[in-house]
């Protein structure tokens, strides 16, 4: 994974699967975290993968093909489905429909 042509192979094909949940699963890498050692369980807004893209000037699928070759390719992307839009999202969705019975 580390040669650039297949990297730039890999990176210039779309995902392909008869399982669509495999297909998301892959698209949604670009707003997962890396996961950090220590591990961090809750990531700020700025730490995701598709932020830190932007501010590098680089699309989020390279940065995250990038982050997996991280220790010796035993990196781990985390994409926690309450953190979409940030940690704090589901914490003030959660307290305003808790409010509303």
């Amino acid at each position: 994974m580390r040669d650039p042509v297949l990297r730039a192979k890999l990176l210039s094909e779309g995902p392909e699967h008869t399982n669509p949940v495999l297909v998301q699963l892959v698209k949604r890498s670009q707003s997962a975290y890396r996961m950090g050692n220590p591990p961090v369980y809750e990531p700020k807004l700025a730490d995701r993968i598709d932020q830190q893209a932007a501010a590098l000037g680089v699309s989020a699928q390279e940065l995250a093909y990038d982050y997996l070759l991280e220790d010796e390719g035993r990196a781990i992307l985390y994409a926690p489905n309450i953190y979409a839009e940030g940690p704090q999202s589901a914490t003030r969705q959660a307290g305003s429909q808790a409010g509303s019975s």
